[in-house]
């Protein structure tokens, strides 16, 4: 059976706004790389404004979650260059939630062992993870994932402990310790990760590599007193 006509015109209008929301991250996307990073901004909101609304409309689309996520993952990379770090962790912080809602929630060692194994065979094409559906090639690209935004979180709450710690400020001195021990506790479950990836598949270990410097990074940043 054919769609109608209205659902037809719905569809339309959906993927023009799904095209300007991509649009606008490709602008964003060069507009950080030649240092335009106020631009840059404003292309990011722009388009995390139109998936907003994609989601609002089509709240279970994955697509839609997976996107946001993504989008508020590189809108708080320009915060961070942009020496915004509160609006930066903000960002993360909502990319993170949108990935574990992807994913269920945190994953076990366990859960990517099975995804691993699940993708290496000829099995169906979804699998259950706690009770939701998941592509089966997706639980290991967005545990990736999951883990790259704890490292950009826990980046941008080091800087804050940094800004917490200066003199005059000693009435955010409790909120520079929180801060400092979920930092840590991010990067260290984001190494985590990668670590049992490169395990299951050796094109994780430049990942493993470049987390562990994040991890380095944090340390530095927060130092012993954290």
């Amino acid at each position: 059976m054919w769609p109608s006509s209205s659902a037809a015109r719905r569809e339309r209008r959906l993927q023009q706004l799904q095209d300007t929301s991509n649009r606008y991250a490709e602008e964003a996307m060069l507009l950080s790389r030649a240092g335009r990073l106020e631009e840059a901004l404003d292309r990011n909101r722009k388009s995390i404004d139109i998936i907003r609304q994609l989601r609002a409309e089509e709240p279970d689309n994955d697509e839609h979650l997976a996107q946001l996520a993504g989008k508020l993952y590189n809108l708080a990379g320009v915060l961070t260059r942009s020496g915004r770090p509160a609006d930066a962790a903000s960002a993360a912080r909502d990319s993170l939630d949108s990935y574990l809602e992807l994913t269920g929630g945190e994953m076990a060692p366990i859960t990517l062992l099975g995804a691993h194994l699940d993708s290496l065979t000829s099995s169906p094409r979804y699998i259950a993870a706690d009770g939701t559906p998941h592509r089966r090639l997706d639980l290991l690209k967005l545990s990736g994932m999951t883990a790259d935004v704890k490292c950009r979180l826990a980046t941008n709450l080091a800087m804050l402990v940094v800004v917490f710690r200066r003199p005059g400020k000693p009435q955010k001195a409790t909120q520079a310790a929180a801060f400092g021990a979920e930092a840590r506790r991010l990067v260290t479950e984001a190494v985590a990760t990668y670590d049992v990836l490169t395990r299951l598949d050796e094109k994780f270990q430049e990942d493993l590599v470049r987390v562990r410097r994040d991890e380095a990074l944090v340390y530095e940043l927060i130092g012993d007193g954290a």
